[in-house]
């Protein structure tokens, strides 16, 4: 049996889209700051399949192929893709979650609006030279207790405001404490993720 890879398994999806879904598809890729319209217009699905992989690491080529599938109403073709790569899925990298225009959803998900610290135990702090960074959990704000992945899933704006905000703090403050490093990792985690980057550009307004 022949191992399914995330490059085999995208090519194999976009080989099953017609070609307006196709186009559609390559349209979408250009929503994308990484992506130049030169590396997309008039190429194959095998050129468009090398393009996703080379330009997001690991599982996020098979996020991003996910992301835009269900955006262009292929969901046919999604889940398929879905469900061949499912051990591919949680690499620590986060899911933005994108309104219908395919623009960076910044209100809070309903799952972060029911959040309610005082009523759930906390997490202890992880070390990161033990686990991935992205199960960090927050140690701080009105999502304390909740892991760095979610805090971007969930509420990217927020997680703009926190970072902006400790960038300013640090160039005060040389403190070490716990939680301090906390917002360090947070900070270090969040920025690698050009959609934390975008919205960090955009003023926010957080209660």
């Amino acid at each position: 049996m022949v191992q399914t890879t995330v490059r085999g398994a995208v090519a194999e999806a976009l080989e099953d889209l017609s070609k307006i879904d196709f186009d559609k598809f390559s349209h979408r890729l250009l929503d994308y700051p990484e992506i130049r319209r030169r590396a997309v217009e008039g190429k194959s699905f095998l050129q468009i399949t090398e393009l996703l992989v080379s330009t997001f690491p690991g599982a996020r080529a098979l996020k991003v192929t996910l992301e835009i599938l269900r955006l262009i109403n292929c969901n046919e073709v999604a889940e398929k893709l879905d469900s061949k790569t499912e051990a591919f899925r949680d690499d620590g990298d986060p899911t933005f979650r994108k309104n219908s225009d395919g623009d960076l959803d910044l209100d809070p998900s309903q799952e972060a609006l029911n959040y309610a610290p005082d009523n759930r135990s906390l997490t202890a702090a992880l070390s990161l030279g033990n686990v991935n960074q992205s199960m960090c959990t927050i140690q701080f704000g009105k999502y304390k207790g909740q892991t760095f992945k979610w805090l971007l899933e969930n509420d990217v704006n927020y997680t703009a405001y926190l970072v902006a905000n400790h960038q300013v703090e640090r160039q005060h403050s040389t403190c070490q404490s716990r939680l301090m490093a906390n917002k360090d990792s947070l900070t270090q985690y969040a920025m690698a993720y050009p959609e934390v980057l975008k919205v960090s550009q955009i003023p926010t307004c957080i209660p």
